[in-house]
């Protein structure tokens, strides 16, 4: 059995779970029971994907979210961009309610963020206002639109010391304060590891440890 996707999801950012990692893309069509996903991350573009069965989620800025077990019908490149058409085999649809704990961040904790994919962007400086498993809230001088992508590098004190990743993730509000912008974005890619080490952060600060354990 298939399934056809909703069209207002036609330009989507979604998350597609490959093994440990979660790659980050874009549905650019949307035809019948089929639609095609491109590939944003260029580290990605020549990893075999095989016959392994694959997972996406999708979650709109309003908190819809789907997940969908899908089938890959081609894997090729146009223009240098990787299109995967796929075709969905079970679509799990539901609201999100979500209530991650924010921790605030009450000593200033300087980060960096640029827009995504950073093609033509350099690394801005930000500072976190506070911090939770699904995402961040920041300030930064340099505006990027709502709904867009944005990475931002987070290291210590939320890891290890010599430990850091660029995280994906999606704006999903702006707004100006003082010249400068307060962005609220939601991680889509963090890795399993980091979230592990995130969550004993946020708990060990509330749970009244000054340092955090790894």
């Amino acid at each position: 059995m298939s399934y056809h996707l909703e069209p207002h999801l036609l330009g989507e950012i979604c998350t597609l779970k490959h093994k440990h990692e979660l790659w980050i893309g874009q549905i650019v069509l949307i035809k019948d029971e089929l639609f095609e996903l491109q590939l944003l991350e260029e580290k990605v573009k020549s990893v075999p994907l095989g016959k392994q069965p694959l997972w996406i989620t999708i979650e709109t800025i309003d908190h819809e979210i789907h997940l969908l077990d899908v089938e890959i019908v081609s894997d090729s490149l146009r223009d240098n961009d990787r299109i995967l058409l796929l075709k969905a085999v079970s679509d799990l649809k539901f609201q999100s309610k979500r209530q991650d704990t924010r921790l605030p961040i009450a000593d200033e904790i300087e980060m960096f963020y640029r827009e995504f994919p950073p093609r033509y962007y350099k690394w801005e400086k930000g500072s976190f206002l506070n911090i939770s498993l699904g995402g961040a809230q920041f300030t930064g001088s340099k505006y990027i639109s709502q709904g867009n992508l944005i990475e931002i590098k987070l290291g210590p004190p939320f890891f290890g010391d010599d430990d850091d990743e660029v995280v994906i993730s999606r704006n999903v509000h702006a707004t100006s304060e003082n010249g400068d912008y307060i962005f609220s974005v939601q991680f889509l890619n963090l890795i399993e590891s980091h979230q592990t080490q995130l969550k004993k952060y946020i708990e060990n600060i509330y749970s009244g440890l000054k340092t955090p354990t790894f």
